[in-house]
């Protein structure tokens, strides 16, 4: 991963961080903060003592969505309400379920 300063991140622990400044220089040129104390991470979003990273490493914060899904014999089509779900099933639709999702969840090696 590397730390773009457009989107969230959390510490591994939890904490919410707030990304001043990321520049190309330097060991550690990821700025910012937790809560009121400043810190800096590497380009990985890293704080390293000696050979050990700890709680307040970076991670981002992705987005949850969730979408209403026609389920047919063969196919499958999501919508933004399930309103709008039923209002464009077919006559062969089978279940409508709702699926709440983190961005690119269930693409990396099946987790």
């Amino acid at each position: 991963m590397k730390i773009d300063r457009t989107k969230t991140y959390r510490t591994k622990s939890g904490q919410d961080v707030v990304i001043y400044r990321v520049c190309a220089e330097g060991a550690y040129p990821v700025h910012g903060a937790i809560g009121s104390a400043s810190y800096s991470w590497t380009t990985e979003g890293h704080i390293v003592y000696g050979d050990r990273t700890d709680g307040r490493d970076l991670v981002e914060v992705k987005e949850t969505r969730s979408e209403w899904i026609n389920i047919y014999p063969r196919s499958a089509g999501g919508y933004n309400t399930r309103e709008m779900a039923n209002a464009l099933a077919s006559e062969n639709r089978i279940a409508c379920i709702r699926v709440t999702y983190t961005d690119g969840e269930g693409l990396d090696n099946g987790d």
